[in-house]
Order: C-alpha cells, then structure tokens, then sequence
C-alpha cells in the first residue's frame, strides 16, 4: 500500500474477482468537488510521470463536467433549502426528499401552528399516489390540507412522482405556476403537461 500526499501518489493494491486474479491499483483524483477513481496496473502505479500525464489527461477532458456537475448540486441544494418535497423514480428506486426525521414538522418552522405533521404530510401523500394508481391519465393533483390549509400536489410522469408542499397563503394558481416552475428549473421539465 502506498501513500504520498499533497499531489502525489495515492494508491492501493486491489484483486479483480475474476479468474486471474490480477493485482490492480485503485488510484482516487479529486478536483475541485469531484471524486474520480480508476484502477490502474501495478508497473503504471509506480510511475510518478503515470499520475501527472493523468491529472493533465483529466483537467483537459473534465473541466466542462464538473462544473456542470457543480451547477446541479449547487441548484438541488437550493431546492432542498426552498422546498419541502419527496421525489421518487419507479424505474431505479431513487427516492430524495427534503422531509426531516419522524415526528418534526415541515412547511414552517417548528414551533408554527400552520406546520404539518410528517405523518400527515405523508397521509395525504399516500392518497395522491392512490389517486396516480387508479388513475393513470393523472398527471397533476393538487390538495388542500384540513387542518392549516397548506397545499399538497403531486405529478407524475413515466414512472417517476414528485410531491411539494406549498404554504398556505398560496392560491391554486400560485401552486400550478411553481409546480411547472420547479419541473422546468429542476426535472429538465420531465414532468410532460
């Protein structure tokens, strides 16, 4: 196992789990927020002058991509401060949300009377999904809550669903334009009308 630090080599031995059993190194790059990992061969491992024509390679090819990367977690990052929501995509069973741990509240600060409890917030969540179920034509329901009158709407479109939840001073209108606002800025308008 070799270690260098402060740009220099940073490596480890690993065995591919295929027949031969070869020895590969596994060499991790980190630029700027990015991690890259690559397994590489030992004899390249050793060379010094392997890891600089590397990073060259790699700061040529990758700048367009990690700054495009860095844009998207910097705008996800925005959306999981401005909204509470649930995301989830049937096809690859990825789920993000902003909900916080069981038994807080979301849509106002904690100590609010207008905030909704998770388990309701997810109650009404549960129906919405029901209603996509039964109705696959669906592709927007928007409820208003009973006890604070905040807003709950649901799209959904090719196997994935998205949930938002809207302050109460908001109107149907209000709620229709950031729904389409946040399909468009965040989902690349994956959401179809």
């Amino acid at each position: 196992y070799q270690r260098r630090v402060h740009g220099e080599v940073v490596s480890m031995p690993l065995y591919m789990g295929d027949e031969s059993k070869r020895e590969l190194r596994l060499v991790v790059w980190q630029h700027q927020r990015a991690l890259f990992a690559f397994y590489v061969v030992p004899e390249q491992a050793e060379r010094l002058e392997f890891y600089q024509e590397l990073e060259q390679f790699i700061r040529e090819e990758i700048k367009n991509t990690v700054q495009h990367v860095s844009e998207n977690i910097a705008r996800t990052q925005a959306v999981d401060e401005t909204y509470q929501y649930v995301y989830f995509n049937h096809m690859n069973l990825a789920l993000k949300s902003s909900l916080r741990k069981k038994g807080t509240l979301v849509g106002s600060p904690a100590n609010s009377v207008s905030a909704l409890e998770i388990s309701d917030l997810m109650s009404y969540i549960e129906t919405i999904h029901h209603d996509f179920e039964i109705s696959p034509e669906l592709k927007e329901v928007v409820m208003k809550t009973k006890r604070n009158e905040q807003w709950v709407a649901g799209r959904h479109s090719a196997n994935r669903e998205f949930y938002a939840l809207f302050d109460a001073k908001a109107t149907l209108a209000d709620v229709n334009e950031e729904m389409k606002r946040i399909n468009q800025t965040f989902f690349n308008g994956i959401f179809v009308d």
